[in-house]
């Protein structure tokens, strides 16, 4: 295993191959806060048996660069961006903007080039067959990046699939606000509303009320 940097601080992703000699599908998993790939791959691999389970997967296990933590007073630790409150994600939230950006802009490379590898000589695109996911902090990037688009040369390709386990959506608060302003949430709301109306006015219809 490579022990260099990649951009911004970004050490080498901790990779798995598949057992089987044909390369179906590439998983990239991210770890959570303050752990990293290797430890993370290992763990979750050794406790679902997965290779033995998906044996054409390559498994891709992504290590975030060192951040300082605010919550433990400054300290550089593994984190895909910095956060104010952990037991609320949406406090002081432009903290988490300039982490988010680089990671989103890290993980956009690595999904390219593992689906360049896919569909190397085949003539089909590889990036359906790329899997993103990720624990925690690390779903809640993914989550950043997936919604924040911008993959491929087109900047219109998605991952084939998505999974995140104890995760978040970032921003919510901006998101929910936006979408009130918007009228988005109030639409919906006044459509249900309008909805139950037609439907007492049919039924009266019916009684000849």
């Amino acid at each position: 295993m490579e022990n260099r940097q990649h951009k911004k601080g970004y050490p080498t992703p901790f990779s798995i191959h598949p057992i089987c000699p044909k390369h179906t599908h590439t998983f990239i998993v991210l770890h959570g806060r303050g752990s990293n790939g290797e430890r993370f791959g290992c763990e979750l691999l050794d406790s679902v048996n997965l290779r033995a389970r998906l044996p054409t997967v390559k498994f891709v296990f992504p290590t975030a660069s060192k951040r300082r933590s605010t919550v433990l007073k400054k300290i550089p630790i593994n984190q895909w961006f910095d956060n104010y409150c952990l037991d609320d994600p949406n406090q002081r939230t432009d903290l988490q903007v300039e982490g988010l950006m680089e990671t989103a802009q890290f993980l956009r490379e690595l999904i390219n080039n593992e689906a360049h590898i896919l569909s190397d000589g085949t003539g089909e695109s590889g990036y359906r067959r790329v899997i993103l996911g990720g624990l925690s902090q690390g779903c809640a990037a993914a989550v950043f990046t997936l919604l924040g688009g911008g993959i491929g040369e087109s900047g219109n390709e998605r991952p084939g699939a998505f999974f995140g386990m104890s995760g978040w959506l970032p921003f919510e608060k901006q998101l929910n606000s936006m979408m009130n302003v918007d009228g988005i949430i109030n639409d919906s709301d006044d459509e249900k509303e309008a909805d139950g109306l037609d439907h007492q006015d049919s039924e009266h219809d019916g009684d000849g009320k």
